[in-house]
């Protein structure tokens, strides 16, 4: 049986590959770099007590990046430039540094960061 989903979900970040990216430079610490394609969205992430009282509210800039463009996964403290700006890879609050933006394919990542420069 054809894997519909999974064929949809590729054909979509083909799309947003050739429409909706810029080249960024993606940097881990030790000085690997990589020039890839990322679509440049963002997330919203709340901290609350337990009376359900705001306590804290997280905006990030996120990078929708191909998983198959990046020789690793993710991880806090890498860094992305992108134009004049860097952005250092953070989690949100209860979440990783990124995740899937699409889980049941797993073709793309959501990578969330902050500006530092």
């Amino acid at each position: 049986m054809a894997d519909f989903l999974g064929t949809g979900a590729r054909w979509l970040q083909d799309k947003r590959d050739e429409h909706l990216t810029r080249v960024v430079r993606y940097t881990r610490g030790n000085g690997q770099a990589q020039y890839i394609a990322a679509t440049v969205g963002s997330s919203r992430s709340e901290d609350l007590d337990g009376a359900g009282n705001i306590l804290q509210e997280v905006k990030s800039r996120d990078f929708l990046i191909k998983a198959g463009d990046l020789p690793w996964e993710p991880q806090a403290g890498d860094r992305i430039k992108d134009g004049e700006y860097t952005f250092e890879v953070m989690p949100l609050p209860g979440e990783p540094a990124f995740r899937w933006s699409d889980e049941a394919t797993r073709v793309t990542y959501r990578v969330h960061a902050r500006e530092v420069e």
